[in-house]
């Protein structure tokens, strides 16, 4: 939905762009603005999970043609010839393995497509909700709500296991929690079920996350190759957050580089003596894939 945003400050810097124009060149054109003030994500909870993003960067073309990338709440100058039935279309960007640098448009999210008469000299402002795409495949979601996949002990000790908790869940009632201590001091577990056919050639393919805690963990992928050889990978090492952080983990190169027959996603931590207790919280994990 796009409305008039009206807020002192930015009219203030609108005025003042506008007569920078008019004084470097009398004849230039004025642009209109539009401002993203809001990035969401809409899902059914039944069939994707829960609605966590973070979309950090957008791409932003109008009438076919791209004008940069930008952040939400940034003013977006647009010049056009006829800014009627201007089209307007956002492609998410995210940050690839948390990876500042590294921003990639995350195709497995719908681009959205707008048709609005901008006016010269006017802000319109833009909620950018965004979906996934039709041929998102997901090869599962655990939000911990009705039960764990994350259950096949590897390190041997069935205290450091991922329990589920109702303690400060990113969504839902339910997350998943990790605790570590001096005398139980490490974790390693996997799902008991082998998932297979996860595409080799091209599709992407990304494990999501939501995480937070004291202490820093990996995850990766394992499994089986065709003649049942044993394959283990670390993909990435986790710090620790404060706060509730989502993550989009390309696994695609991984995934065609190991070429199994069969994947698990594991999780691995070592207590790191920074309290009496550390604990890593997890939430909202879904495995998907592009299906072309």
């Amino acid at each position: 939905m796009i409305y008039k945003f009206t807020i002192k400050f930015i009219s203030i810097l609108l005025f003042i762009i506008l007569i920078q124009y008019s004084c470097n060149d009398p004849e230039a054109k004025i642009p209109a603005y539009i401002y993203i003030d809001n990035i969401e994500l809409e899902t059914n909870n039944a069939t994707q999970g829960a609605p966590t993003q973070n979309v950090t960067d957008i791409w932003v073309y109008v009438d076919g043609v791209s004008i940069g990338v930008f952040n939400k709440q940034q003013l977006i100058p647009v010049l056009a010839d006829d800014f009627q039935s201007t089209e307007i279309i956002l492609v998410p960007g995210i940050r690839d393995n948390g990876i500042r640098q590294d921003i990639q448009n995350y195709f497995l999210y719908k681009e959205i497509t707008i048709s609005e008469n901008l006016e010269p000299g006017i802000i319109d402002t833009i909620d950018a909700v965004f979906r996934y795409v039709d041929h998102a495949k997901f090869v599962f979601i655990e939000d911990f709500e009705n039960g764990n996949i994350f259950n096949k002990e590897v390190d041997g000790d069935e205290y450091t296991s991922i329990r589920i908790s109702e303690n400060n869940p990113r969504s839902g009632k339910k997350c998943g929690i990790i605790e570590l201590n001096n005398e139980h001091n490490s974790l390693e577990t996997t799902t008991k079920a082998d998932y297979y056919n996860l595409p080799e050639k091209g599709n992407l393919v990304y494990l999501e996350l939501d995480y937070k805690g004291n202490n820093e963990f990996v995850t990766g992928i394992s499994g089986k190759d065709i003649q049942g050889n044993e394959y283990k990978s670390d993909f990435i090492l986790l710090k620790p957050q404060e706060k509730w952080n989502k993550i989009y983990l390309n696994l695609t190169n991984e995934i065609q580089a190991a070429g199994l027959e069969s994947y698990k996603i594991f999780f691995r931590a070592q207590y790191n003596n920074t309290s009496e207790t550390t604990t890593i919280f997890l939430d909202n994990i879904k495995l998907l894939y592009s299906q072309k």
